[in-house]
């Protein structure tokens, strides 16, 4: 039975993720991003995201890792908005979405993960984003579903 695998370069620099809100045409708003923070994680474990940070509050990646507002040169983060812009019109994502990446060794950026369907939870990423930008979750929340009433062509 063949198994298939996927073998990537491990990129050593800073890993962020960065959120969109709106829609071609519309606009969007590019959240401020996030960079996850590795630094109080146990030595010998990869600053990797790992099934545990996400689900098992017994993995240390789940109690040790934490998230920062990354601290982007101003060209970098335009760079960064305009191509999760291009990417998510071209993916035909709507409404929201999200853009992992993480900086290689030249240190520029590599696209890890698109996420059509990011949680949009209280203390999630996408809200910790939208937080910074100014917007509380129930402004985010609304916000979101305004781009879908547009999109949709209904009016709020």
């Amino acid at each position: 039975q063949a198994t298939e695998v996927l073998i990537q370069e491990f990129l050593p620099g800073a890993e962020y993720t960065v959120g969109l809100i709106g829609n071609p045409g519309a606009g969007f708003e590019v959240l401020p991003p996030l960079e996850i923070d590795f630094g109080a994680l146990d030595e010998g474990l990869p600053p990797i995201l790992t099934h545990g940070s996400k689900a098992d509050p017994d993995s240390p990646y789940w109690s040790q890792l934490s998230f920062r507002r990354a601290e982007l040169p101003p060209e970098k983060l335009e760079r960064l908005g305009a191509d999760c812009a291009r990417v998510f019109e071209r993916l035909d994502f709507r409404d929201y979405a999200r853009f992992d990446f993480r900086d290689g060794e030249d240190g520029r950026p590599r696209l890890l993960d698109a996420n059509i369907n990011p949680t949009w939870y209280e203390g999630g990423k996408l809200s910790l984003m939208a937080g910074w930008a100014g917007h509380d979750y129930a402004t985010m929340m609304r916000m979101i579903l305004e781009a879908a009433l547009t999109r949709a062509g209904i009016s709020a």
